[in-house]
Formats: structure tokens, sequence, C-alpha cells
């Protein structure tokens, strides 16, 4: 019978539902050719079957992987003022255009880790982003909700980060980034949390996150600024 032919019809579906569960591409596609390896069996390593990997299509997808986790880690950096995390994004070359502010990234790491005294937390959530590959160039835009409790008023802004990217040494970092601005709102006055949570109490220096000396730092095992 062999061992591909024992393995795929019990392992291989389970896996796929787990990969397509991972909502990414790559992982589906890495599945498919796997499959294809199962089904060519010990042929095609005895000068049967080929294996038609298209391992471009991979790699384009490694590539906008690795892309997107560097805007995670970028926006996380800015969360929590972390200027390791924020400088690992950037090429030392890289220019940052914010409308508010322009300059150098070390010019941004100046403004943006010690912050405003007034600005307790931000949260970036990243949405959509559109990924043109150009061999080891790349350029995107990527959607983004930016909250900022400013004193004791709660904001949001909506808009886009136009990135350029350059992959040196299989490191994908962002070379020039500017900030597109659609929208922005002021939601009212910030909730006090010595109040609790909705009428329950709560633990606020356990449970609410902040710029500096965030909880989620004892998680991800990394040590303040």
């Amino acid at each position: 019978m062999g061992v591909a032919a024992f393995t795929r019809p019990l392992y291989l579906p389970i896996g796929k539902v787990y990969a397509k569960r991972c909502y990414s591409q790559v992982y589906v596609l890495l599945y498919d050719q796997l499959v294809n390896l199962f089904h060519c069996g010990t042929a095609g390593f005895n000068g049967g079957a080929l294996l038609n990997i298209d391992t471009h299509a991979i790699g384009e997808m490694l590539d906008r992987e690795s892309i997107r986790q560097c805007l995670a880690r970028l926006a996380r950096g800015e969360d929590r003022r972390d200027a390791t995390l924020i400088a690992g994004t950037f090429w030392p070359t890289a220019i940052v255009d914010y409308g508010i502010f322009a300059g150098s990234v070390d010019d941004y790491l100046a403004w943006v880790v010690p912050g405003s005294p007034d600005v307790a937390v931000t949260q970036h959530v990243l949405g959509q982003s559109v990924i043109r590959l150009h061999s080891d160039t790349a350029l995107a835009e990527t959607h983004v909700l930016a909250y900022h409790r400013v004193s004791d008023r709660d904001t949001m802004i909506g808009g886009r980060y136009l990135d350029w990217l350059d992959k040196v040494d299989g490191n994908w970092r962002i070379a020039r980034r500017t900030m597109l601005y659609d929208w922005y709102r002021d939601m009212g006055e910030a909730v006090d949390w010595s109040a609790g949570l909705m009428g329950t109490p709560l633990d606020a220096d356990r449970y609410t996150g902040r710029a500096v000396d965030d909880p989620s730092r004892s998680l991800l095992g990394e040590e303040a600024p």
C-alpha cells in the first residue's frame, strides 16, 4: 500500500481544514503542494512523475506575509512606544511623513516614542493591504483605524498608510511611509476606569491597555524601552 496511500485519506483532508482556518493563502498553497507530493508517491523520486511545485507563487505569498508582519510589528511598536520594535521595521535611511510630522526615521523615533503625556494610550488596527511586488521592492496601501485617548477624550482617525518597502538579505523593511487621512472623529469624554467596566469593578492595573508598561509585555517577553 505504501505510506502515501495510507496517510492521504486520513490526515490530508483534516490538514486542509486547519489550513483554511488559518485564513492565509500561504498555508493552503503549501498544503496543496504537499498533497501533490503524496499523490506522486515514490514515483517522483524514481524518475517517474515530476512534481509541479510553483515555487514562484509560494515565494510571493511568503513575501506578502513577511510584509504584513512588518506592518503589524510597527503598529505594535507605536502603540507600546517601543523604539526597538519600530526601528526594526524601517531601513536606517527611511523617510516618514505623517502630515503632522515629516523626517528621518531617527527623528520619528525621537518624536513618537516619548509621545505626549496627554496621550495615555493608542490603538492602531490594521485593515486590508494591497501589495504590489516588484522583485525586491514592494508598494503597499494599508487601511488603518487609529484610536487615541487625548487627555480625557476618545478620538478616532481613519486613514491609509502608503509604504515603499525594500527586501535586503531576505528581510522586508519600510524605506518610505506616507499617511493619508480619510476621516477623524472626536467621540467625547473617555471612560474613567476607576468606575469599573459597565458598572462592574475592574482591576485597571491588570486589564487596561497603556502605551508604556502594558500588561502584554509579560506575555510576549518584551522589555520596556
